[in-house]
């Protein structure tokens, strides 16, 4: 039995596993195993891999018949390791050749399950200064000790500790009951936050070093890092969407969620915010794919929240990318239950018009259903009794919308919404309301209450982004030939409703021009 079992998933990297692999043998430290997990790679790989076999009785080859994701070539890596101690190393990254004697002798100061040590990570292609410097920082050890029961916490929720597997030795123990609770399906994305979640879930002590880098981390060779994503790519990113799923179904497995909650959450965030991240970095032309691609692998609230709480200042950027996507398209439906917005139902002229179209949708024979942001009131206009009102939370500050999602989405699920028609036609956060409810599979009637420049007079910086968002929509609503003129040069579907005004602006004569 070695005392450290170096793990090396193998994928397609023939250019340079040899290099890994004789870093690894050209070890110090002699009590070593490797344990080289050939993950149904076809470029070469294996071949080499089954060459260092024969010429090396410490390798140990493990040739799987197809490609299963990095995270389970880990994984079956981790399960037939034999020491005690388990140090993961990329197909394509390389050691320092006294890098397991000081692990070793580290170790031997003082048990722990897992001890984190320096690293350098080196660009290659396309990475540029500033996201090597940021990787550098976050792989840089946490220099201190973290006890039981507090590892999911201090290194996940507070963001202590790198989740990346490189850089670190796990304790075999703690790690061989994660695999057993690891799933087999097949992930390229997130899956060192997946393995790592579950094995602190286990593990009861963390140590952090200092000293030079041991591990040589090439950014830039696989999938993370460098050139900007294509299409293709960005569908492997919003994998990391399945990991979310998989590390709360292993929490409520284990009854944990609850007392999981703020490290689950963290997890959350984090892979959200690295999906949404990568979709803005899309060429323009790829981003409708991007869209469907992220709502599909996320969820129309986590995908739509994230959108919101990361972009909000880029709205226009958003509604652009998001055009064409399929996800947004709307089928030909027949129209029982319309539900309609706006922020209150008391003292304004288009609270005033609310009140009045609730009142002729009834009278024609469909349902209505309100969706307001504040509670009602006393100085509401009225509105029948069999007018369904759902308040909705504000979700105008950071990190706010996803609780406004859910509720909307919850609503529209529960009342069979077949229609929304939305008054609140300034609203800067009108977009993520109307990406929510379009993704949802509900038709968006945007509704224009006064001119379509009426912004512009104001100086609002929305003004410019109107187009965008407006184009969107199913329909807009205009209240004069001109908005409808206006609107018309964005959206396909714009229709005038005469304005009920109460004199006849043609009879008013020209003020003077002076002053």
């Amino acid at each position: 039995m070695a005392q450290l079992s170096v793990v090396i998933p193998v994928y397609n990297v023939a250019r340079y596993i040899g290099a890994t692999l004789d870093s690894v043998l050209a070890q110090t430290f002699a009590d070593i195993e490797v344990v080289a997990v050939d993950d149904g790679s076809s470029d070469g790989s294996k071949e080499i891999l089954a060459d260092y076999a024969a010429r090396d009785g410490r390798v140990v080859p493990i040739f799987l018949g197809e490609n299963g994701g990095s995270a389970h070539a880990r994984k079956r890596g981790a399960e037939a390791a034999s020491g005690a101690y388990i140090l993961f190393v990329d197909g394509d990254d390389t050691l320092a050749p006294d890098a397991c004697g000081i692990i070793a002798r580290r170790l031997s100061r003082g048990a722990v399950d897992l001890l984190q040590f320096p690293e350098n990570v080196v660009a290659e292609g396309d990475v540029g200064v500033d996201e090597l410097r940021a990787v550098q920082a976050f792989v840089t050890p946490h220099r201190g000790k973290i006890r039981s029961g507090r590892l999911l916490s201090e290194c996940i929720a507070r963001d202590k500790v790198s989740w990346t597997l490189h850089g670190k030795v796990f304790a075999a123990e703690p790690m061989k009951r994660a695999c057993a609770e690891m799933s087999d399906a097949r992930i390229v994305m997130g899956d060192d936050l997946y393995m790592f979640f579950l094995f602190l879930y286990f593990a009861n002590s963390y140590r952090g070093v200092g000293g030079k880098g041991l591990y040589t981390y090439y950014l830039g060779r696989g999938i993370t890092g460098g050139s900007k994503p294509d299409g293709a790519r960005f569908e492997k990113y919003c994998g990391q969407g399945d990991v979310v799923r998989l590390i709360r179904q292993f929490l409520e497995r284990n009854g944990a969620l609850d007392r999981c909650a703020d490290a689950y959450a963290r997890a959350r965030e984090l892979l959200l915010a690295n999906c949404v991240r990568s979709w803005i970095a899309l060429d323009r032309k790829d981003r409708a794919r991007g869209f469907d691609a992220l709502v599909g692998a996320w969820g129309a609230v986590d995908a739509v929240s994230g959108l919101a709480d990361l972009l909000r200042e880029e709205k226009k950027a958003v509604a652009d990318g998001a055009f064409g996507a399929k996800s947004l398209e709307s089928a030909k439906r027949d129209v029982r239950t319309i539900a309609t917005f706006y922020y209150r139902l008391r003292n304004g002229g288009t609270e005033r018009i609310i009140s009045a179209l609730t009142e002729l949708w009834l009278g024609m024979g469909f349902k209505v259903v309100l969706f307001t942001e504040e509670p009602p009131h006393a100085e509401d206009y009225p509105v029948a009794p069999s007018v369904t009102r759902v308040v909705l939370p504000r979700g105008q500050v950071p990190g706010a919308f996803g609780a406004r999602a859910e509720r909307l989405r919850a609503a529209l699920a529960e009342h069979g919404v077949d229609l929304m028609v939305y008054h609140a036609w300034v609203n800067p956060f009108a977009l993520w309301d109307m990406l929510l409810v379009k993704s949802s599979g509900v038709p968006f009637v945007m509704y224009a209450h006064s001119i379509a420049q009426f912004m512009l007079l104001f100086g609002d910086g929305y003004y410019h982004e109107m187009p965008s968002v407006y184009r969107l929509a199913d329909a807009v609503l205009s209240l004069s030939r001109v908005d409808r003129q206006y609107w018309g040069y964005f959206c396909d579907c714009v229709k005038w409703i005469s304005n009920p005004v109460c004199f006849d602006p043609d009879a008013i004569g020209q003020s003077s021009p002076d002053g």
